[in-house]
Protein backbone atom coordinates (compact mmCIF):
# COMPACT_ATOMS: atom_id res chain seq x y z
CA UNK A 1 0.00 0.00 0.00
CA UNK A 2 1.59 3.33 -1.02
CA UNK A 3 2.20 6.11 1.46
CA UNK A 4 0.06 9.21 1.55
CA UNK A 5 1.68 12.60 1.18
CA UNK A 6 1.10 13.30 4.90
CA UNK A 7 2.86 10.09 5.89
CA UNK A 8 5.78 10.85 3.57
CA UNK A 9 6.09 14.30 5.16
CA UNK A 10 6.04 12.85 8.69
CA UNK A 11 8.65 10.20 7.86
CA UNK A 12 10.69 12.97 6.23
CA UNK A 13 10.61 14.92 9.49
CA UNK A 14 11.88 11.80 11.26
CA UNK A 15 14.71 11.45 8.74
CA UNK A 16 15.65 15.10 9.25
CA UNK A 17 15.64 14.71 13.02
CA UNK A 18 17.84 11.61 12.84
CA UNK A 19 20.22 13.38 10.47
CA UNK A 20 20.46 16.29 12.93
CA UNK A 21 21.24 13.93 15.81
CA UNK A 22 23.90 12.22 13.70
CA UNK A 23 25.45 15.61 12.94
CA UNK A 24 25.52 16.48 16.63
CA UNK A 25 27.13 13.13 17.43
CA UNK A 26 29.76 13.76 14.74
CA UNK A 27 30.48 17.23 16.13
CA UNK A 28 30.81 15.81 19.65
CA UNK A 29 33.25 13.15 18.42
CA UNK A 30 35.41 15.73 16.66
CA UNK A 31 35.29 18.15 19.61
CA UNK A 32 36.33 15.48 22.11
CA UNK A 33 39.48 14.53 20.24
CA UNK A 34 37.87 11.46 18.64
CA UNK A 35 37.51 9.54 21.88
CA UNK A 36 36.08 6.03 21.71
CA UNK A 37 32.85 6.63 23.71
CA UNK A 38 31.91 9.53 21.42
CA UNK A 39 32.64 7.34 18.39
CA UNK A 40 30.33 4.67 19.77
CA UNK A 41 27.54 7.20 20.08
CA UNK A 42 28.12 8.33 16.49
CA UNK A 43 28.06 4.75 15.18
CA UNK A 44 24.92 3.99 17.19
CA UNK A 45 22.98 7.00 15.90
CA UNK A 46 24.12 6.54 12.29
CA UNK A 47 23.53 2.78 12.15
CA UNK A 48 20.25 2.72 14.06
CA UNK A 49 18.95 5.80 12.22
CA UNK A 50 19.71 4.26 8.83
CA UNK A 51 17.94 1.05 9.86
CA UNK A 52 14.86 3.03 10.91
CA UNK A 53 14.63 4.81 7.56
CA UNK A 54 15.02 1.53 5.64
CA UNK A 55 12.43 -0.28 7.77
CA UNK A 56 9.63 2.17 6.97
CA UNK A 57 10.45 2.09 3.25
CA UNK A 58 11.07 5.80 2.76
CA UNK A 59 13.95 5.44 0.22
CA UNK A 60 12.03 3.28 -2.27
CA UNK A 61 8.95 5.46 -1.85
CA UNK A 62 10.89 8.57 -2.84
CA UNK A 63 13.08 6.80 -5.44
CA UNK A 64 11.24 3.72 -6.80
CA UNK A 65 14.24 2.65 -8.90
CA UNK A 66 16.15 1.85 -5.71
CA UNK A 67 13.95 -1.16 -5.02
CA UNK A 68 16.14 -4.21 -5.68
CA UNK A 69 17.94 -7.20 -4.23
CA UNK A 70 20.67 -5.18 -2.50
CA UNK A 71 18.15 -2.83 -0.87
CA UNK A 72 16.13 -5.83 0.35
CA UNK A 73 19.30 -7.32 1.82
CA UNK A 74 20.03 -4.14 3.80
CA UNK A 75 16.39 -3.86 4.80
CA UNK A 76 16.41 -7.38 6.22
CA UNK A 77 19.79 -7.30 7.94
CA UNK A 78 20.55 -3.73 9.03
CA UNK A 79 17.98 -3.77 11.84
CA UNK A 80 19.41 -6.88 13.53
CA UNK A 81 22.95 -5.60 12.91
CA UNK A 82 22.05 -2.30 14.61
CA UNK A 83 20.52 -4.28 17.49
CA UNK A 84 23.73 -6.30 17.82
CA UNK A 85 25.94 -3.22 17.94
CA UNK A 86 23.54 -1.46 20.32
CA UNK A 87 23.49 -4.37 22.76
CA UNK A 88 27.29 -4.53 22.82
CA UNK A 89 27.57 -0.77 23.32
CA UNK A 90 24.93 -0.96 26.05
CA UNK A 91 27.10 -3.41 27.97
CA UNK A 92 30.13 -1.16 27.60
CA UNK A 93 28.07 1.87 28.67
CA UNK A 94 27.05 0.07 31.88
CA UNK A 95 30.64 -0.85 32.74
CA UNK A 96 31.05 -4.28 31.17
CA UNK A 97 32.69 -7.09 33.07
CA UNK A 98 34.21 -4.83 35.75
CA UNK A 99 30.71 -3.89 36.96
CA UNK A 100 28.73 -7.12 36.71
CA UNK A 101 29.50 -10.44 35.01
CA UNK A 102 25.83 -11.40 34.55
CA UNK A 103 24.93 -8.12 32.86
CA UNK A 104 28.01 -8.40 30.67
CA UNK A 105 27.06 -11.93 29.57
CA UNK A 106 23.51 -10.85 28.76
CA UNK A 107 24.62 -8.02 26.48
CA UNK A 108 27.58 -9.81 24.86
CA UNK A 109 25.79 -13.08 24.11
CA UNK A 110 22.65 -11.38 22.84
CA UNK A 111 24.81 -9.11 20.67
CA UNK A 112 26.57 -12.16 19.21
CA UNK A 113 23.26 -13.90 18.50
CA UNK A 114 21.85 -10.82 16.77
CA UNK A 115 25.04 -10.53 14.72
CA UNK A 116 24.65 -14.12 13.49
CA UNK A 117 20.96 -13.53 12.73
CA UNK A 118 21.85 -10.41 10.77
CA UNK A 119 24.21 -12.41 8.55
CA UNK A 120 21.62 -15.16 8.09
CA UNK A 121 18.86 -12.71 7.19
CA UNK A 122 21.12 -10.88 4.75
CA UNK A 123 21.89 -14.18 2.98
CA UNK A 124 18.19 -15.14 2.96
CA UNK A 125 17.21 -11.79 1.47
CA UNK A 126 19.81 -12.19 -1.28
CA UNK A 127 18.71 -15.73 -2.20
CA UNK A 128 14.94 -15.39 -1.78
CA UNK A 129 12.86 -14.25 -4.77
CA UNK A 130 11.05 -10.91 -4.39
CA UNK A 131 7.66 -12.58 -3.75
CA UNK A 132 9.13 -14.50 -0.79
CA UNK A 133 10.77 -11.48 0.83
CA UNK A 134 7.65 -11.04 2.99
CA UNK A 135 8.66 -14.03 5.11
CA UNK A 136 12.24 -12.79 5.48
CA UNK A 137 11.10 -9.33 6.55
CA UNK A 138 8.66 -10.76 9.08
CA UNK A 139 11.47 -12.85 10.56
CA UNK A 140 13.55 -9.68 10.79
CA UNK A 141 10.71 -7.93 12.63
CA UNK A 142 10.37 -10.76 15.15
CA UNK A 143 14.13 -10.84 15.79
CA UNK A 144 14.38 -7.09 16.35
CA UNK A 145 11.41 -6.95 18.70
CA UNK A 146 12.78 -9.84 20.75
CA UNK A 147 16.20 -8.16 20.89
CA UNK A 148 14.69 -5.50 23.15
CA UNK A 149 14.23 -8.04 25.95
CA UNK A 150 17.93 -8.65 26.81
CA UNK A 151 18.58 -4.91 26.63
CA UNK A 152 15.78 -4.25 29.10
CA UNK A 153 16.91 -7.10 31.36
CA UNK A 154 20.50 -5.82 31.46
CA UNK A 155 19.38 -2.24 32.15
CA UNK A 156 17.01 -3.35 34.89
CA UNK A 157 19.74 -5.43 36.54
CA UNK A 158 22.19 -2.52 36.41
CA UNK A 159 19.54 -0.26 37.94
CA UNK A 160 18.96 -2.72 40.79
CA UNK A 161 22.70 -2.81 41.42
CA UNK A 162 22.73 0.96 41.95
CA UNK A 163 23.37 2.52 38.53
CA UNK A 164 21.07 5.55 38.57
CA UNK A 165 21.41 6.23 34.85
CA UNK A 166 20.46 2.63 34.08
CA UNK A 167 16.93 3.36 35.35
CA UNK A 168 16.48 5.83 32.54
CA UNK A 169 18.11 3.42 30.10
CA UNK A 170 15.55 0.79 31.09
CA UNK A 171 12.85 3.33 30.23
CA UNK A 172 14.60 3.99 26.92
CA UNK A 173 14.59 0.26 26.08
CA UNK A 174 10.87 0.10 26.85
CA UNK A 175 10.34 2.98 24.43
CA UNK A 176 12.56 1.09 21.97
CA UNK A 177 10.21 -1.91 22.15
CA UNK A 178 7.17 0.20 21.30
CA UNK A 179 9.14 2.07 18.62
CA UNK A 180 10.42 -1.13 16.96
CA UNK A 181 6.95 -2.68 16.93
CA UNK A 182 5.46 0.42 15.34
CA UNK A 183 8.19 0.73 12.73
CA UNK A 184 7.93 -2.88 11.57
CA UNK A 185 4.14 -2.82 11.51
CA UNK A 186 4.29 0.20 9.22
CA UNK A 187 7.03 -1.42 7.17
CA UNK A 188 4.98 -4.57 6.72
CA UNK A 189 1.70 -2.86 5.94
CA UNK A 190 2.61 0.22 3.95
CA UNK A 191 4.81 -1.69 1.50
CA UNK A 192 2.59 -4.63 0.75
CA UNK A 193 4.38 -7.05 3.05
CA UNK A 194 1.47 -7.77 5.40
CA UNK A 195 -0.08 -11.20 5.56
CA UNK A 196 -2.71 -11.62 2.90
CA UNK A 197 -6.29 -11.16 4.05
CA UNK A 198 -5.36 -9.21 7.20
CA UNK A 199 -6.71 -5.65 7.42
CA UNK A 200 -5.08 -3.09 9.71
CA UNK A 201 -7.41 -0.08 9.56
CA UNK A 202 -5.90 1.42 12.70
CA UNK A 203 -2.58 1.98 10.91
CA UNK A 204 -2.62 5.45 9.46
CA UNK A 205 -1.34 8.98 9.82
CA UNK A 206 -2.03 9.04 13.56
CA UNK A 207 -0.02 5.90 14.30
CA UNK A 208 2.76 7.14 12.02
CA UNK A 209 2.94 10.32 14.08
CA UNK A 210 3.03 8.35 17.36
CA UNK A 211 5.79 6.10 16.01
CA UNK A 212 7.85 9.12 14.94
CA UNK A 213 7.47 10.71 18.39
CA UNK A 214 8.56 7.47 20.09
CA UNK A 215 11.54 7.13 17.75
CA UNK A 216 12.79 10.67 18.27
CA UNK A 217 12.17 10.36 22.01
CA UNK A 218 14.25 7.17 22.14
CA UNK A 219 17.17 8.69 20.24
CA UNK A 220 17.13 11.92 22.26
CA UNK A 221 16.93 10.07 25.60
CA UNK A 222 19.70 7.61 24.77
CA UNK A 223 21.96 10.32 23.35
CA UNK A 224 21.48 12.36 26.53
CA UNK A 225 22.27 9.34 28.74
CA UNK A 226 25.36 8.51 26.71
CA UNK A 227 26.50 12.15 26.92
CA UNK A 228 26.09 12.24 30.70
CA UNK A 229 28.03 9.00 31.15
CA UNK A 230 30.78 10.15 28.78
CA UNK A 231 31.19 13.41 30.73
CA UNK A 232 31.44 11.47 33.98
CA UNK A 233 34.11 9.21 32.51
CA UNK A 234 36.10 12.18 31.18
CA UNK A 235 35.93 13.91 34.54
CA UNK A 236 37.15 10.80 36.36
CA UNK A 237 39.94 10.33 33.84
CA UNK A 238 41.01 13.94 34.30
CA UNK A 239 41.00 13.61 38.08
CA UNK A 240 42.93 10.35 37.97
CA UNK A 241 46.00 11.95 36.45
CA UNK A 242 48.07 14.90 37.63
CA UNK A 243 48.65 17.31 34.79
CA UNK A 244 52.03 19.07 34.71
CA UNK A 245 51.74 22.66 35.84
CA UNK A 246 48.32 22.17 37.44
CA UNK A 247 47.57 22.29 41.17
CA UNK A 248 46.14 18.80 41.96
CA UNK A 249 43.25 19.80 44.24
CA UNK A 250 41.85 22.66 42.14
CA UNK A 251 43.20 21.85 38.66
CA UNK A 252 44.30 25.50 38.34
CA UNK A 253 47.58 26.49 36.64
CA UNK A 254 50.44 27.21 39.00
CA UNK A 255 54.19 27.84 38.94
CA UNK A 256 55.85 28.31 35.57
CA UNK A 257 52.69 27.14 33.82
CA UNK A 258 50.78 30.03 35.38
CA UNK A 259 53.46 32.51 34.28
CA UNK A 260 53.21 31.21 30.72
CA UNK A 261 49.42 31.57 30.77
CA UNK A 262 49.72 35.13 32.12
CA UNK A 263 52.22 36.01 29.38
CA UNK A 264 49.80 34.65 26.79
CA UNK A 265 47.00 36.77 28.26
CA UNK A 266 49.24 39.85 28.17
CA UNK A 267 50.17 39.17 24.54
CA UNK A 268 46.49 38.83 23.59
CA UNK A 269 45.61 42.08 25.39
CA UNK A 270 48.56 43.82 23.73
CA UNK A 271 47.24 42.90 20.29
CA UNK A 272 43.92 44.43 21.27
CA UNK A 273 45.71 47.52 22.63
CA UNK A 274 43.92 46.97 25.92
CA UNK A 275 44.79 47.13 29.59
CA UNK A 276 44.85 44.18 31.96
CA UNK A 277 43.79 43.92 35.55
CA UNK A 278 45.59 41.45 37.82
CA UNK A 279 43.68 40.58 40.97
CA UNK A 280 45.43 38.73 43.81
CA UNK A 281 43.41 37.14 46.60
CA UNK A 282 45.59 36.29 49.59
CA UNK A 283 44.05 33.75 51.99
CA UNK A 284 45.80 34.65 55.24
CA UNK A 285 44.27 32.02 57.54
CA UNK A 286 44.44 28.98 55.23
CA UNK A 287 46.37 26.84 57.70
CA UNK A 288 44.53 27.77 60.90
CA UNK A 289 42.03 24.87 60.73
CA UNK A 290 44.79 22.27 60.32
CA UNK A 291 45.39 19.89 63.23
CA UNK A 292 48.40 17.58 63.29
CA UNK A 293 48.92 15.84 59.95
CA UNK A 294 45.33 16.34 58.77
CA UNK A 295 45.48 17.99 55.34
CA UNK A 296 41.84 17.45 54.34
CA UNK A 297 40.77 20.90 55.57
CA UNK A 298 43.34 22.59 53.34
CA UNK A 299 42.09 20.71 50.28
CA UNK A 300 38.46 21.50 51.07
CA UNK A 301 39.24 25.19 51.46
CA UNK A 302 41.29 25.35 48.26
CA UNK A 303 38.63 23.57 46.21
CA UNK A 304 35.83 25.75 47.58
CA UNK A 305 37.79 28.98 47.08
CA UNK A 306 38.79 28.00 43.54
CA UNK A 307 35.16 27.28 42.63
CA UNK A 308 33.99 30.60 44.07
CA UNK A 309 36.71 32.59 42.30
CA UNK A 310 35.97 30.89 38.97
CA UNK A 311 32.29 31.63 39.42
CA UNK A 312 32.89 35.27 40.26
CA UNK A 313 35.53 35.91 37.58
CA UNK A 314 33.71 34.21 34.72
CA UNK A 315 34.93 31.83 32.05
CA UNK A 316 36.84 34.35 29.92
CA UNK A 317 39.32 35.22 32.68
CA UNK A 318 42.51 33.43 33.63
CA UNK A 319 42.40 31.98 37.15
CA UNK A 320 45.48 30.40 38.75
CA UNK A 321 47.33 29.79 42.02
CA UNK A 322 50.52 31.77 42.58
CA UNK A 323 51.15 29.77 45.74
CA UNK A 324 48.74 27.94 48.09
CA UNK A 325 47.64 31.11 49.88
CA UNK A 326 47.40 33.35 46.81
CA UNK A 327 44.93 33.05 43.95
CA UNK A 328 45.43 35.10 40.79
CA UNK A 329 42.81 36.41 38.36
CA UNK A 330 43.85 38.11 35.11
CA UNK A 331 41.13 40.14 33.36
CA UNK A 332 41.41 41.96 30.04
CA UNK A 333 39.76 45.35 30.47
CA UNK A 334 37.27 46.54 27.89
CA UNK A 335 36.37 50.16 27.23
CA UNK A 336 33.49 49.79 29.68
CA UNK A 337 35.05 49.41 33.14
CA UNK A 338 31.74 48.55 34.79
CA UNK A 339 32.22 44.86 34.03
CA UNK A 340 35.62 44.89 35.75
CA UNK A 341 34.19 46.70 38.78
CA UNK A 342 31.32 44.21 38.94
CA UNK A 343 33.77 41.29 38.81
CA UNK A 344 35.78 42.79 41.68
CA UNK A 345 32.62 43.21 43.75
CA UNK A 346 31.65 39.59 43.11
CA UNK A 347 35.13 38.38 44.05
CA UNK A 348 35.13 40.31 47.32
CA UNK A 349 31.66 39.05 48.18
CA UNK A 350 32.18 35.37 47.30
CA UNK A 351 35.62 34.80 48.83
CA UNK A 352 34.50 36.12 52.21
CA UNK A 353 31.66 33.63 52.63
CA UNK A 354 32.11 30.92 55.26
CA UNK A 355 33.01 27.32 54.36
CA UNK A 356 31.72 24.25 56.22
CA UNK A 357 34.63 21.83 56.71
CA UNK A 358 33.76 18.14 56.93
CA UNK A 359 35.61 15.02 57.99
CA UNK A 360 37.37 16.39 61.08
CA UNK A 361 37.55 14.56 64.42
CA UNK A 362 35.52 17.23 66.19
CA UNK A 363 32.73 17.18 63.62
CA UNK A 364 31.83 19.86 61.06
CA UNK A 365 33.42 23.26 61.54
CA UNK A 366 32.82 26.62 59.96
CA UNK A 367 35.80 28.34 58.42
CA UNK A 368 35.55 32.06 57.66
CA UNK A 369 38.22 33.09 55.10
CA UNK A 370 40.29 36.14 55.93
CA UNK A 371 41.19 37.40 52.49
CA UNK A 372 43.13 40.38 51.27
CA UNK A 373 42.48 41.64 47.75
CA UNK A 374 45.14 43.36 45.64
CA UNK A 375 44.44 44.94 42.26
CA UNK A 376 46.99 46.09 39.68
CA UNK A 377 45.83 47.68 36.41
CA UNK A 378 48.36 48.40 33.67
CA UNK A 379 48.87 48.58 29.92
CA UNK A 380 49.57 45.17 28.47
CA UNK A 381 52.31 46.56 26.20
CA UNK A 382 54.58 47.49 29.12
CA UNK A 383 53.68 44.68 31.52
CA UNK A 384 55.95 41.92 32.83
CA UNK A 385 54.11 38.85 34.11
CA UNK A 386 56.15 38.11 37.24
CA UNK A 387 56.33 41.78 38.26
CA UNK A 388 52.55 42.11 37.96
CA UNK A 389 51.96 39.00 40.07
CA UNK A 390 54.40 40.15 42.76
CA UNK A 391 52.86 43.62 42.97
CA UNK A 392 49.34 42.25 43.20
CA UNK A 393 50.36 39.73 45.87
CA UNK A 394 52.08 42.38 47.98
CA UNK A 395 49.05 44.63 47.81
CA UNK A 396 46.79 41.70 48.77
CA UNK A 397 48.99 40.86 51.78
CA UNK A 398 48.84 44.48 52.94
CA UNK A 399 45.03 44.57 52.70
CA UNK A 400 44.36 41.49 54.85
CA UNK A 401 41.92 42.40 57.66
CA UNK A 402 43.73 42.79 60.97
CA UNK A 403 40.99 41.40 63.20
CA UNK A 404 41.00 37.76 64.19
CA UNK A 405 38.00 35.64 63.23
CA UNK A 406 36.80 32.59 65.17
CA UNK A 407 36.92 29.59 62.85
CA UNK A 408 34.71 27.25 64.92
CA UNK A 409 31.05 26.98 65.65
Amino acid sequence: MPMTMQEVAIWGVLAGGLLTLAGLALAEWLAEGRHRPALRNLVFVALMGTAVILIVGLPETLWPRLDGRVLRMFKASLGPLAASVTLYYLGQWMGGLREDAVMNRITNWSAAVMGVLALGLALAALLAPPERFRSVFMATAVCNVLAVLPGFAASARAAMLGDRLARWMALATAVLGAMTTGLYLHGLYLHGLAMQGVAWPWLGTGTVLVTVVLTLGFFILTSALVGVRNREQRRLARLSRIQPGMEPATQLPTGSHLLTRVEDALWTAKRRQAQVGVVALYLDNLYEPLEGDDRSSEYQILVAMAARIRRAAGFRCLVGIYHPRCFIVVITLDADRQAFAAALNRLRAYVGESIDLLGTDRGPRRFVPRVGVGVVVTDAADAVARVLLDEAEQEARASVPAEEVDTQY
